[in-house]
């Protein structure tokens, strides 16, 4: 196959390096009027059905629209909040917005810690309103720079693209690594679409046709095995960029088994899977602390049926824990009131059949609900598929050899399950589980915890985590949506045992030497209720409204939003109204 259009697309490469910030910020700019153009509209709304198709859900059902409109809002919300960033970010570089002060603290560990959030007014009002971001730097960095375009990775000698291949689960991920790559670290970007999300293509040629227009982006659809590597040694590359599997990653990288020499003569940076940590630490909550944070986690297991790398998969306690079991049933009863997710991923059956063989005595789940469901076959599958969620259940012992030797074999620490399968974890304590996180369970993208703060149980918790981005209280999913923090493995992974991968996304205030991202939010924080209406057409209803507001802020949005969202049912607070606001 030709290489014409890659090659076309690297020739520019010295362009690209020469071009002026003010023509990039032009070039983001129109970006962003795209984005916000009636045209875009009509390709969300394609790009919407298209998903649900995908998944094999009918969009005729409440079940399918809500599929649609909910993939349509994370698209529109992630795209245009890294977009805007990054243009604040080339602003600051060249004056046309004064460069804020980030507030710098010493943790406990004694490394340096700069607030990333809130720090713009915007910050105060958007979707984390109520929580604080940090990011945290590597021991060794004493020097701090920040907001200096002239830390982009750009190393003159090599003169080619970069890859980018597209992830699988989210299409909104392979739209911010391409943003990475062309606006952080300052490369052409060629893009290859995974097999399943073939229907992305428009909306991303429409969103970045001023820079194809210019030859400095361009893509093509997934065309087997032997194409993509094809793409990725060709002489024109100098960088490959993966969102996806330790499998995909080494077969790029080594061809093959052995490890003595990368086959790719590219640089490889990546950002792939992790058995996403929740611990919970031994404290006491309310009944309304303890339903939310048992909801929140919940939903971010339902999301996607488990197909993200930030899905919660092992749910840490104290086994000496109070309300452990009042927790568990909670989750549990969640599980039996929803519908059960649809597998539609390439896989996900196979690898929960994995989970149920390892685990004779886990138990399954069936749900009650009974919304009717209209499914048809997933693309890449012949026939619509359902699982139940299958609890594993393990107790883990470290005050002996053996029990190390067992967490270390354990099949559910070193599988990421990527479907309908969660593991509860009991441990003596907050510590034991940090030990488990670090050392025994597989990956170290992004972890979350349930705790109150500034207690030093948590702190020394969250100083010692060696996981590239912390959540308190929430999805470790919001330290990606957070835009003033960064997104990547923890560092130090090697490309002969890589595990998350290499490399870190987002940084959009460029700050050199980052360890790891911490985002603080309240045990209770009603900004991030986690709880969708039984009338999954209403829920639709709100996203769909919220996205509009999103793209057109003003007064009519604002009202329309309000009327699609339970405050129009209810008498509406000044504190309610902000609630929602948060998500513009």
């Amino acid at each position: 196959m030709s290489l014409m259009n890659l090659q076309h697309v690297a020739s520019k490469q010295s362009d690209w390096r020469a071009l002026a910030v003010d023509k990039k910020i032009e070039l983001m700019s129109h970006m962003l009027q795209r984005m916000c153009a009636l045209q875009f509209e009509d390709y969300i709304e394609m790009f919407g059905a298209k998903e649900a198709s995908m998944m094999g859900i009918s969009r005729e059902t409440s079940e399918g629209e809500l599929v649609a409109t909910s993939n349509t809002f994370l698209q529109i919300v992630i795209v245009k909040s890294t977009l805007e960033r990054l243009l604040e970010a080339y602003q600051l570089q060249i004056g046309t917005l004064p460069k804020p002060e980030l507030q710098q603290t010493t943790s406990l560990n004694g490394q340096t810690v700069l607030q990333t959030i809130p720090v713009l007014s915007a910050d105060k009002y958007g979707m984390l309103g109520s929580s604080r971001g940090e990011v945290w730097l590597k021991q060794t960095i004493s020097d701090v720079k920040t907001f200096d375009l002239k830390n982009l990775e750009d190393d003159a000698t090599k003169t080619g693209a970069m890859v980018v291949l597209g992830a699988g689960n989210f299409c909104f991920l392979s739209v911010v690594d391409a943003l990475h790559g062309l606006f952080q670290s300052n490369r052409v970007v060629y893009m290859k679409h995974h097999p399943v999300r073939a229907h992305h293509d428009e909306l991303v040629r429409y969103l970045f046709a001023p820079l194809i227009v210019l030859g400095y982006f361009d893509t093509e659809l997934d065309q087997g095995v032997p194409r993509a590597q094809e793409l990725v040694n060709a002489e024109c590359v100098s960088y490959v960029h993966l969102t996806g599997g330790k499998a995909t990653h080494d077969a790029i990288v080594w061809g093959g088994p052995q490890r003595e020499k990368p086959v790719l003569k590219a640089e490889m940076t990546s950002e792939l899977g992790c058995i996403t940590p929740w611990l919970v630490a031994d404290q006491e909550y309310t009944a309304e602390e303890l339903a939310h944070q048992a909801k929140h986690i919940f939903y971010a297991m339902y999301g996607n049926a488990g197909a993200a790398c930030n899905s919660p998969k092992v749910l840490i306690l104290p086994r000496h824990w109070k309300q452990k079991e009042a927790f568990i049933q909670t989750i549990t009863s969640e599980c039996q009131r929803d519908l059960l997710p649809v597998a539609y991923y390439p896989g996900m059956k196979k690898r929960w059949d994995g989970f149920r063989a390892a685990y004779k005595e886990a138990k399954e789940i069936i749900s009650d609900n009974k919304t009717e469901r209209k499914l048809t076959a997933p693309m890449l599958s012949n026939e619509p598929q359902v699982v139940p969620w299958l609890v594993v259940e393990i107790d883990v012992n470290f005050s002996t050899e053996e029990g190390r030797k067992q967490a270390s074999n354990e099949y559910a620490f070193q599988n990421e399950p990527f479907a309908p399968v969660f593991t509860i974890a009991y441990v003596e304590d907050l510590a034991t589980g940090v030990d488990l996180c670090n050392n025994y369970i597989y990956g170290s993208l992004s972890c979350s915890m349930t705790a109150r703060e500034d207690v030093a149980e948590v702190e020394t918790a969250i100083a010692n985590l060696k996981y590239g981005s912390i959540v308190v209280n929430a999805w470790s999913a919001f330290g990606f949506f957070a835009t003033g923090l960064t997104w990547g493995a923890f560092p130090g992974e090697s490309l002969e045992s890589v595990e998350s991968g290499r490399g870190q996304v987002s940084n959009l205030f460029f700050i050199d030497g980052v360890e790891k991202s911490v985002l603080r939010t309240p045990v209770l924080d009603r900004g991030l209720q986690a709880e969708r209406d039984e009338d999954l057409s209403f829920t639709a209803k709100k996203d769909k409204a919220v996205a509009k507001f999103v793209l057109h802020p003003g007064v009519f949005t604002f009202l329309n939003m309000l009327s699609a969202t339970k405050l129009g049912r209810e008498l509406p607070t000044l504190k309610g109204l902000f609630a929602y606001m948060k998500l513009a």
